[in-house]
């Protein structure tokens, strides 16, 4: 009798003993799944705050930009024969300029505000400039017949301006046709300040390339 009853003490005490064991376990292995489940989420959150930080600097990059002058520069060439002189043709191109951003802008020109060059290859591939020609911007005047220097012209938010340039080329070939320019942010009419010292000049450079057929083909 008492034997059995030691024993089922016995039992009972070994239960009770491998459910500690068991809990211990539990909670042993409970911590340690903890230390990479945590390591994950904040893995996790880091990504989430980069990704973050990218958006908001892509969203400040779009708002600077879009506070920024950006013109619009298209270069559209064609030619005429030349009647006085048969084996001359006069080739023309027409430079559109439009403000499609969200400020004013101010341009200034130069003597070579259109370059023409004509392009030659030579038999290794090589290419160069054989004949350039450098127009500049004209101004017909209010009391003169002559031709008047035009070295700067303003653009309002939304304005469209087409300018001209002709020359005159002799010889068929291949003809790169290139526009150059500064241009810088200027205020508005009722901004307070008299000149804006952030505005920064900036470089506007576009090329197009031209194909002039012989006169007899003109």
């Amino acid at each position: 009798m008492e034997d059995s009853l030691l024993l089922s003490h016995a039992a009972d005490l070994l239960k009770a003993v491998g459910m500690v064991g068991a809990g211990f376990w539990a909670a042993w292995t409970f911590h340690k799944l903890q230390k990479p489940l945590a390591a994950e989420l904040e893995n996790r959150k880091k990504l989430v705050d980069v990704q973050k930080a990218r958006l908001e600097q892509e969203d400040l990059r779009a708002q600077l930009l879009s506070h920024q002058p950006n013109p619009d520069i298209t270069l559209q060439a064609t030619h005429y024969p030349d009647d006085a002189s048969p084996r001359k043709t006069y080739l023309s191109v027409t430079v559109t300029i439009a403000n499609r951003g969200t400020q004013n802008f101010e341009i200034v020109f130069s003597e070579s505000t259109v370059t023409i060059a004509r392009l030659e290859t030579t038999p290794r591939g090589k290419q160069s400039a054989v004949t350039v020609q450098r127009v500049s911007p004209w101004l017909l005047g209010d009391d003169t017949d002559d031709l008047q220097p035009f070295p700067e012209r303003s653009f309002r938010v939304g304005a469209v301006r087409r300018m001209v340039f002709v020359t005159r080329c002799s010889e068929a070939g291949v003809y790169l046709l290139q526009f150059r320019a500064k241009y810088r942010r200027m205020l508005f009419d009722d901004d307070p300040r008299k000149g804006d010292p952030t505005a920064v000049w900036v470089d506007a450079v576009e090329q197009s390339v031209y194909l002039l057929p012989a006169h007899s083909d003109a």
